[in-house]
């Protein structure tokens, strides 16, 4: 997808990639959005709460809480504050799994 985008001269951005991955983990594709996630992180790009937000709902929809969870610590650590968004996401999977 994001080739045919480039190839018609338009240059993607965090939003277009953002919405990718949340494409990819409603689809089921955790892995393929987990590889998009990581390289913004390997890169050093500023996320923002909607990105950590959007794998750690995927994480929590695969039932890969504790995988979450670290994304969550990850999350502090990068100075992203939680919103209401994430901590929703959390405490809905925390109901989930019990």
């Amino acid at each position: 997808m994001v080739n045919k985008i480039t190839d018609q001269g338009i240059e993607p951005n965090m939003t277009t990639y953002n919405i990718l991955i949340d494409g990819l983990c409603k689809e089921g594709r955790l892995r393929n959005a987990q590889v998009i996630f990581k390289h913004f992180l390997i890169k050093g790009y500023n996320l923002t709460v909607w990105t950590y937000s959007i794998m750690i709902n995927g994480l929590c929809l695969e039932g890969l809480f504790d995988e979450a969870v670290t994304l969550v610590s990850k999350m502090e650590d990068n100075g992203c504050i939680l919103d209401a968004v994430t901590n929703e996401t959390i405490i809905r999977a925390l109901f989930k799994k019990r």
